[in-house]
């Protein structure tokens, strides 16, 4: 009798709850003193970031659309979004995020990496993080000291797309 191994294991395949399992590879992003994880495929592309055209009447953080292969994209300044000082060292990145009309390119600090993390890293509760990200918040890990804060970032977006839909104009 021949049995076929599946390529990609899922939850509860390897004896892993389905948070043990979600837990293995994330992506980091770093705005600020911020540590961000988010789901592998969050980001759909890194850039340098492109100039942004202002919009008036609109918040500090929404920096404006810019064009990103003939498409306008709404830039978001994480770090004024959260209330948080960029870190100047560290080149700022635009990650881009959503599809179709839902995207969103956010900046960053640094490059966007892949990173994993083990369950036993895992922090129980939740830590402090920024208001905008109330509500969209899975949990923690904390890897050499840092504590990166694992969020969903589907609930981040249509929040900013929410507070921009808002906008007066």
């Amino acid at each position: 009798e021949h049995h076929r191994r599946p390529s990609t294991l899922t939850p509860g395949q390897a004896g892993e709850s389905a948070a043990d399992f979600a837990a293995r590879e994330r992506l980091a992003v770093r705005i600020g003193n911020l540590h961000l994880l988010c789901a592998p495929d969050a980001g759909r592309e890194v850039l340098t970031p492109p100039p942004a055209s202002r919009l008036p009447h609109t918040p500090e953080w929404l920096l404006g659309v810019a064009n990103v292969r003939g498409a306008l994209v709404p830039v978001v300044d994480l770090a004024l979004a959260f209330g948080l000082e960029r870190i100047d060292a560290r080149r700022a990145y635009l990650l881009l995020s959503g599809a179709g009309d839902g995207t969103i390119g956010l900046l960053v600090d640094g490059l966007p990496v892949l990173q994993r993390f083990e369950a036993a890293a895992r922090l129980s509760g939740v830590p402090p993080h920024p208001q905008m990200l109330t509500g969209h918040v899975y949990g923690a890990f904390e890897s050499n000291g840092v504590v990166w804060i694992d969020v969903n970032i589907q609930g981040l977006l249509d929040t900013l797309g929410e507070r921009i839909a808002q906008l007066p104009g």
